[in-house]
């Protein structure tokens, strides 16, 4: 009798360690996600978040997550990029001791595993039903946007709240639009109705919108008329057309009531001209075709390296260029090639094109692309948490579709050959 109840009292101890394990686990989501938009240090490099990040990758590279193995190998099919920039990196830091290079190295690595970790995530909280976490998460990153300066990056910056700069903010609004669109599909298909759920799904969008006028960022206002679009499509759904009416309700509320003028007040503190054509091709010259002209001979092959934003090269040396008409290049398929050549561009070009035609199939997936690519048109992406944040959230829901749609498969090759067993062919 008393053996058997110190087995007993073994398996107790063993289960409440393991939920003590998953709770801290599922704080530690929140966190990787909800830390996101505290940038307390320059922008480039090592923020708060990476340390939750950091110990989530170390527990989640050991667990036993289920993810189908078609989304593992996507996964892996980004490898070479990563390996091509990491060898391009590595060797102008050996010429020229520059260590903003060397960081870059080491940030192409952490790039992988921050796919992998943010894919991990998302299927913990969308497989196990813990869909409560990402809400949980968008409030906690919402009240830190808020509460934190960040880092600025120049004196008189536009409002940036948190962030480094305002085109940072302006993503930052993206992301929780393009999370909450994905959130209200996920409701939608698994029919989870919860009246709480929506009113907070229509706080989001009302703060999304008001983030990006804030941020008064051209690519993310660009960016958000394609999500506009998606969200005006969904109206149409009776599942969706609560939350989505009452945003509009409470947006046009708050900017009636609260500051009427908001937006052309934004728009005027921006400067009405920075919105002309003019002012697009001078930003398209300055940040894109000015500094592409760098690529000569052999380097259009294989990259420049990340050199550091206003350097370029001279005589095999890295200095500043000393005038305000070249800077790093702020378009995401752009920046890749300055610095990675056209080796590094098919890689990673080709990664990005499979992975729309994968997930296409997933609901909104298209409109949240056009989002993040419009965006990336004067934006470098693939150095943001935030967009494999976003693309994490699609690898899980890829997952979960091929998950689900297995045991369909198996159940018709059974019945199949139920069939041939029962009537075998003349």
């Amino acid at each position: 009798m008393l053996f058997k109840y110190q087995i007993n009292k073994n398996k107790q101890n063993i289960i409440n360690r393991n939920k003590e394990k998953a709770w801290f686990i599922k704080i530690l989501i929140v966190l990787s996600i909800g830390f996101i938009p505290i940038n307390i240090f320059p922008s480039g490099g090592f923020q708060l978040v990476d340390i939750i990040i950091i110990l989530l990758i170390i527990i989640l590279i050991f667990s036993q997550v289920k993810i189908n193995n078609k989304v593992i190998s996507h996964i892996k099919l980004i490898i070479p990029f990563i390996i091509w920039a990491s060898i391009v990196n590595l060797s102008y830091y050996i010429i020229v001791k520059e260590i903003r290079l060397l960081e870059i190295f080491l940030n192409m690595i952490y790039i992988f595993l921050l796919l992998m970790v943010y894919t991990k995530i998302c299927i913990e909280i969308f497989n196990k039903k813990n869909y409560y976490l990402m809400y949980i998460s968008i409030i906690l990153s919402i009240i830190c946007v808020f509460s934190f300066k960040g880092y600025y990056e120049w004196e008189g910056v536009r409002s940036s709240l948190s962030f480094n700069n305002p085109n940072q903010l302006g993503l930052f609004a993206l992301t929780i639009l393009a999370i909450t669109i994905f959130l209200m599909q996920y409701k939608k298909e698994y029919n989870i109705q919860n009246k709480i759920y929506a009113i907070l799904d229509a706080i989001f969008i009302v703060i999304a919108h008001y983030l990006a006028f804030l941020a008064i960022s051209r690519a993310a206002l660009a960016a958000f008329i394609i999500l506009d679009l998606c969200l005006l499509k969904n109206m149409l759904s009776k599942e969706l057309f609560v939350p989505l009416s009452l945003s509009l309700l409470m947006g046009g509320m708050l900017l009636v009531i609260i500051n009427p003028t908001f937006i052309i007040d934004r728009i005027e503190e921006r400067g009405s001209d920075r919105f002309t054509t003019d002012a697009v091709k001078d930003r398209i010259k300055i940040s894109i075709q000015n500094p592409l002209k760098d690529l000569k001979n052999w380097k259009i092959i294989y990259g420049t390296g990340q050199i550091p934003a206003g350097k370029i090269w001279s005589d095999k040396k890295i200095i500043y260029s000393g005038t305000k008409n070249y800077q790093e290049v702020h378009n995401m398929f752009g920046n890749v090639l300055w610095g990675y050549g056209i080796i590094g561009l098919i890689l990673y070009g080709a990664w990005i094109i499979k992975t729309i035609l994968e997930v296409k199939l997933i609901t909104n997936t298209l409109h949240v692309w056009g989002a993040l690519i419009l965006y990336s048109m004067s934006g470098v992406l693939f150095r943001s948490r935030m967009f494999w944040l976003i693309i994490g959230i699609m690898m899980a829901m890829w997952n979960i579709k091929l998950e689900t749609d297995k045991p369909q498969v198996n159940e018709d090759l059974s019945l199949s050959k139920s069939k041939l067993q029962n009537n075998p062919p003349e």
